[in-house]
């Protein structure tokens, strides 16, 4: 990894780690978030991971959380289409990437 994507890494996990625990606070079925990113073709790989107790707590609460990643990373310089940012039950995230 590039000393600039080691940067990029560390402002990308403070700025979600932030959110994360914003989120703990006002979602009470959210559990905690992730990111996947391959930095050979950033910022087009980076997906963010929202993870909830299950998938109807998910959908309530995901046009919110998913809005608030997609700002906080903006106002990083980070462009991050919604389409990237997933919300999720913690169990469909774990068979998902299972074998990963």
């Amino acid at each position: 990894m590039k000393k600039s994507d080691k940067k990029r890494e560390q402002l990308i996990v403070s700025t979600l780690h932030a959110l994360c625990e914003n989120a703990l606070d006002s979602h009470a079925q959210f559990r905690w978030l992730t990111h996947h990113v391959d930095y050979r073709h950033f910022p087009a790989s980076l997906e963010v991971y929202l993870i909830f107790d299950d998938e109807q707590s998910a959908a309530m609460a995901s046009a919110d959380l998913r809005q608030q990643v997609q700002n906080a990373l903006s106002a990083q310089s980070i462009n991050l289409p919604l389409s990237r940012v997933y919300a999720m039950a913690e169990d469909a995230y774990r068979a998902r990437f299972r074998a990963h």
